[in-house]
Formats: C-alpha cells, sequence, structure tokens
C-alpha cells in the first residue's frame, strides 16, 4: 500500500516542502506511550483494535480505570491502592462498549502482542497497577508467550534508554527519561515486530512537523492538543522501502510546552525505527490554561476532554484516528 504525503516542515531554518511515498508492510498499526501516554496508549488499542497488532506501555495501567474521574485517576489508578479489581472491571466496560460499537469487536486483540514495563522505584504508577494491565490482557485472550513484563529493573517513573536522562533510579523527575543502560525503545519495538530482522550501520532518517489542527472538530483548546505534531521517517522507508507505522505518545509534562523536544528526539525511539524500518507519529498534547484542568499536558485518560474520552468518539482517540487515516489511508473510524 502506496501512501503519498505532503510535508512542510518547520525543523528548519528554512521551510522545505518534502514529497514521500509510504510503502506500507501492513494495514495494521502499533502504539506506544509512558505515563498518561501509556494510559492512552493502551486506550487507543482497545479502541480501535481491529486495526492495531500491538502496544507498548511504559507505567501505565488498565482501561476506563478512572472511570472520569480525575480522583480514581489519582488514586486507585495511581497509588495502586484498591486496584485489585481493575482488570476485571475494565474487561466488563470493554465487552460493553464493544456491543455498542464504541470501542471495535474484541475477538482479534488475542492474536496482538503486549509489551509492559514497571519500573521498581516508581513512586508515581505503582507496580500493582501495570500488573492489573497484564491481567486484563490475559482476560482478553492473550497468552503469556504474547506478552513480554518488565518488572524487575530498579527505575523510576521514566523512559529507560541506554545513556540519556537521569539516573535511572530516579523516582520522577523532568524529563521522565533515565539512564539505565537499557534500550526501552528498541527493546519495546522489537517485541511488537518479532518477525523483523533488525538493520545495522542505517542512514538517520528525517525528523519533520507537521499539523494537527485541521484534524480538530472543535477548536485548538477543547481537545487540549498542541498545532503541530511530529513525524520520523527512516532514510528506507522515504526512499520507499517497505515499513510499518508506529504511533508514540509522550507522558505527562513530556509536551514540548515543558521539555521541548526532548521526548521526540532523546528516548531512542527513531533509532529503533531506523532498525526496524518503522515510521513514527508522534502526536502532541497541550497543557490547559485553565487552573487545575490538566496543567501538565497529560493525555485523556480521566475525561478531562469529554465523557467519551475512552472511546472511538473521544476527542483526541478520533484527531490521532484522523491523522493516522490521513497519513497512511488506513480506516479507523
Amino acid at each position: 500500500m502506496i501512501k503519498k504525503i505532503i510535508f512542510i516542515s518547520f525543523l528548519f531554518i528554512s521551510t522545505s516542502i518534502n514529497a514521500f511515498q509510504f510503502n506500507l508492510r501492513s494495514k495494521d498499526i502499533t502504539v506506544s506511550g509512558i505515563s498518561s501516554g501509556a494510559f492512552f496508549a493502551h486506550q487507543f488499542h482497545i479502541a480501535f483494535n481491529s486495526k492495531v497488532s500491538g502496544a507498548a506501555m511504559f507505567a501505565g495501567g488498565p482501561f476506563y480505570c478512572a472511570k472520569g474521574s480525575s480522583s480514581k485517576a489519582l488514586g486507585r489508578c495511581m497509588n495502586g491502592k484498591e486496584s485489585y479489581n481493575l482488570a476485571s472491571e475494565s474487561f466488563e466496560s470493554i465487552k460493553k462498549l464493544a456491543k455498542r460499537n464504541r470501542v471495535d469487536a474484541i475477538n482479534k486483540i488475542k492474536k496482538d502482542r503486549v509489551y509492559i514495563f514497571a519500573g521498581m522505584n516508581d513512586t508515581v504508577v505503582s507496580s500493582a497497577v501495570p500488573y492489573q494491565l497484564k491481567r486484563l490482557y490475559h482476560l482478553l485472550g492473550l497468552k503469556n508467550e504474547s506478552i513480554s513484563m518488565v518488572d524487575d529493573m530498579m527505575a523510576g517513573h521514566t523512559y529507560p534508554t541506554i545513556s540519556y536522562g537521569n539516573p535511572c533510579a530516579t523516582p520522577k523527575k523532568s524529563p521522565f527519561i533515565s539512564s539505565c543502560n537499557y534500550d526501552g525503545a528498541y527493546e519495546s519495538l522489537s517485541y511488537l515486530y518479532p518477525k523483523k530482522t533488525s538493520s545495522m550501520n542505517v542512514e538517520k532518517g528525517e525528523l519533520l512537523k507537521i499539523d494537527q489542527t485541521k484534524f480538530f472538530k472543535r477548536g485548538l483548546g477543547k481537545p487540549l492538543m498542541q498545532e503541530s505534531a511530529y513525524i520520523y521517517i527512516p532514510k528506507f522507508c522515504e526512499n520507499g522501502g517497505e515499513c510499518d507505522f508506529h504511533v508514540a505518545f509522550h507522558g505527562c509534562s513530556q509536551t514540548v510546552d515543558h521539555i521541548e523536544t526532548q521526548y521526540v528526539m532523546n528516548t531512542g525511539i527513531n533509532e529503533a525505527a531506523d532498525k526496524l524500518n518503522l515510521i513514527v507519529l508522534y502526536p502532541q498534547a497541550k497543557k490547559a490554561t485553565i487552573p487545575g484542568r490538566n496543567p501538565y499536558g497529560c493525555w485523556d485518560w480521566w475525561g478531562h476532554s469529554g465523557s467519551e474520552y475512552h472511546t472511538k468518539k473521544g476527542q483526541q482517540l478520533s484527531i490521532v484516528a484522523r491523522m493516522i487515516q490521513d497519513l497512511t489511508d488506513i480506516d479507523l473510524l
């Protein structure tokens, strides 16, 4: 499947127009994220599971955990107290939503692959919560061999890298990227694509900025998303090679307002994309100016953008889905 895209790049001093033809290997995509991005990547996996073949989640939890409540989000979904029923509650919610076509029918999920990371020194999201996420995927039909759970690293609330960021055991500190002598990006993405052979000594690809606003339906403020997103295109994909499509969601306090482009540039995702021939879309959330609403620019996994936030009708979920459709011709909505 070939999709021709015209980009206007704002990353360089001179504005350039770049035309690419994406030769996509599959009509399935994968997703990943950390913190709110992990909860959101999981939401996206559930909502659009007919077109998503895998998800990687760093410090995330199960679907509809917060049930539209910020207090539940801060409580059982993060500190782990009273979290023992989260998986079963999520499973029941998913089945009900699938019957109403608010999320895709769930019969395909059992064929997917999932990577879950839980840092032993994470003081933001208790390890009890990612365990409930793993349990939920078991309830959805995934076998042990389709789930990779990394829970033995003395890491904080962070995206682990080989050498960039804070000391690995730092419990929680901006930019929430840590040097752990562990390539979280490559380990997670290569797990989602087990049949891919890693390419070595590859040329670096190109990172571009693209417009998100044309996918908004209710203006910029309501969905709390930036005007622009980023997309990384490996040289192999730029030259017409057969590639796959991945979407990477940053976490809270990792927007360009908070840490500029560190999440896009320094997590190792782009380097992994070069090796695995993955085109990577980086949607961008935005912090709220209204006190108390969403000051950290988190992706919506508790309802700040509306009551349908966790379904295919959710503002942020549907915006990202429309972006993917526009870039790839993969029909999600």
